[in-house]
C-alpha cells in the first residue's frame, strides 16, 4: 500500500488545499489501480470521499460473450474498489458511455471534485499521436487539480 511522504502527512498538511472530493477515473489497468490506491491513501489523510468513474467506449467490443460492457464495467469498479485500501473510505461509483476524457472532465466540473487522479498508460509518441491520451486531455483540461499515478518501479542496477 503507498503511503504520502512523511513531509505530507506531517506539518504540511494543513497547507494543501482543503480535499474533500476525489474522482479516480479507472479503466482497470494496472496503472489505474495505482491511482486507487494512492486517492485511497490521501482519502484516509483528509477524510475526503472517493467516486470511482469507469468510461465505456462504443468502439471496444464484449470482453466476452457472456460479459456485456455493463458488467465488465462494473467488474472494472469493483476491482478498483478493493485497491482504495480499506473500507472505512467513503466512495461512490460512476459508470458512464463516451469518450472517456471528455466525461471525466464533464463529470469533475459537475461534481465539483477537488482532485481527479487518474493513471498513465506511458503510451510511446506514436500511440499518443494516433489514439490520443485520456491523462493528458484530462490534464489539459480539467476545472480542478490533477494527480497522475504511476505504478512503483524497481530501482534500476546498472
Amino acid at each position: 500500500m503507498p503511503r504520502l511522504p512523511t513531509a505530507i502527512v506531517g506539518k504540511h498538511l494543513s497547507r494543501l488545499p482543503m480535499i474533500q472530493r476525489i474522482l479516480v477515473a479507472t479503466d482497470g489497468s494496472p496503472r489505474s489501480l495505482s491511482a486507487a490506491r494512492l486517492a485511497g491513501s490521501i482519502a484516509r489523510c483528509t477524510g475526503a470521499t472517493v467516486s470511482l468513474v469507469h468510461v465505456m467506449t462504443a468502439d471496444l467490443p464484449p470482453v466476452t460473450v457472456a460479459l456485456t460492457p455493463q458488467l465488465a464495467g462494473q467488474e472494472v469498479l469493483h476491482r478498483t474498489r478493493a485497491h482504495l485500501g480499506t473500507s472505512a473510505v467513503t466512495t461512490d461509483d460512476r459508470l458512464l458511455e463516451g469518450d472517456p476524457a471528455a466525461e471525466i472532465i464533464r463529470l469533475a466540473d459537475e461534481g465539483r471534485y477537488d482532485l481527479i487522479i487518474v493513471g498513465s498508460r506511458k503510451l510511446t509518441r506514436m500511440q499518443r499521436l494516433l489514439l490520443g491520451s485520456v491523462s493528458r486531455t484530462v490534464v489539459e483540461h480539467a476545472p480542478c487539480s490533477i494527480m497522475v499515478a504511476r505504478p512503483r518501479q524497481r530501482p534500476r542496477h546498472p
